[in-house]
C-alpha cells in the first residue's frame, strides 16, 4: 500500500489518499507528528489503524474541550454529545481525560443542579432525580445530592409555591383543587401538596376549615363512578391512561381526590370480580 495523495481539506484537515483512494483526514497535530506521512511512502494496513485511530481519540478530546466551553457538562451528557460523531471508545477515552483534568466532576454538578432546582425553579425530589437521570447521572451521585432534600425540604417548597401563585385563591375549592393539580404536575406527592395547603390555609385570616366530605359527597362518587365506567374504563390499564383520565376528569371539575378515590375502586371492585 502507497500514500498517493495528500490534501488540504476545508476545515483544515490533511486527507489521504491511498493507492489512489481516499482512506481517510487526520487533525495538523497527527499529520507533523507522524513524519513518515509523506507521499509515495509505503504503509501497512496496521499502520493506517492506529493512526486513524489515535486521530479520532485526539478529535475527541478536542470537542470534547469545545463542549465544556460552552456549558457544564455531566459525564454522561458530554459522553453522548461525543457519541454523535465518534466511537464508543474514543469517547469514553476522551470523558475519562475531561474527568482527571477535573473538568468534570458529577457529584458537585448534581448537588449544584438540586440546591438551585429546589430554591429557584422549586422542584421537588422526583423531578430533580428524574432530570439527573436523564443527564446520565449515577443513582448514587443522585441519592447524594438530594440527601438535604427532605419532606420537610419539599413541604417549604411547596408553601412558596401556593403562597406566591395561589394565596388569594385557597378559600375556594374548585380553585383550591387547581392549585393542588399545579403542584402535582410539578411532581410533588400527594402527602407533600395536602400538607403544604393546610399550612398555608392555615395562616390566611378568618380561614375556613374544609369540611372532609361535602352533603353531596355520595351523590358526586356514584355520578363519577358511572362516567368513568361509561367513558373512560378503557383508560385505567396503564399509569398514561390514568393520568389522561384524571385530567380529563378534573377539566369537568371533579376534585383529585374524588376522582382518585372514585377510580380506585373500580379498580378494586373489578380486582374482586364486582361489576358494581
Amino acid at each position: 500500500m502507497r500514500i498517493t495523495g495528500i490534501e488540504t481539506t476545508k476545515r483544515g484537515r490533511y486527507a489521504l489518499m491511498v493507492d489512489g483512494e481516499f482512506a481517510f483526514s487526520v487533525h495538523r497535530d497527527s499529520f507533523l507528528l507522524n513524519r513518515w506521512l509523506q507521499k509515495d511512502a509505503e504503509v501497512t494496513p496496521g499502520q493506517l489503524e492506529q493512526l486513524r485511530r489515535e486521530d479520532e481519540f485526539r478529535s475527541a478530546r478536542e470537542q470534547a474541550m469545545d463542549c465544556l466551553t460552552a456549558a457544564e457538562q455531566t459525564g454522561g451528557m458530554l459522553r453522548q454529545k461525543l457519541l454523535r460523531r465518534y466511537g464508543e471508545e474514543a469517547a469514553e477515552a476522551a470523558v475519562l481525560r475531561m474527568e482527571e483534568l477535573g473538568l468534570i466532576n458529577d457529584r458537585e454538578y448534581s448537588r449544584r443542579f438540586a440546591a438551585d432546582a429546589v430554591n429557584l425553579r422549586g422542584w421537588p425530589r422526583r423531578r430533580i432525580a428524574a432530570e439527573l437521570q436523564k443527564k446520565g447521572v449515577g443513582e448514587d451521585v443522585i441519592a447524594e445530592a438530594l440527601a438535604d432534600v427532605t419532606e420537610e425540604t419539599e413541604i417549604e417548597t411547596a408553601c412558596r409555591l401556593l403562597e406566591k401563585q395561589y394565596r388569594e385563591k385557597l378559600r375556594d375549592r374548585r380553585e383550591r383543587e387547581k392549585a393542588k393539580a399545579a403542584l402535582q404536575r410539578r411532581g410533588f406527592g400527594y402527602e407533600v401538596i395536602r400538607a403544604a395547603a393546610a399550612q398555608v390555609l392555615e395562616k390566611l385570616p378568618q380561614a375556613q376549615p374544609e369540611a372532609e366530605e361535602p352533603p353531596e359527597w355520595e351523590d358526586r362518587t356514584e355520578e363519577l363512578l358511572t362516567l368513568i365506567r361509561k367513558k373512560y374504563r378503557k383508560n385505567l390499564t396503564d399509569r398514561p391512561g390514568i393520568e389522561k383520565t384524571t385530567a380529563a376528569l378534573y377539566r369537568r371539575g371533579y376534585p383529585l381526590d374524588e376522582i382518585r378515590t372514585a377510580m380506585k375502586m373500580i379498580l378494586e371492585q373489578e380486582e374482586n370480580g364486582c361489576d358494581d
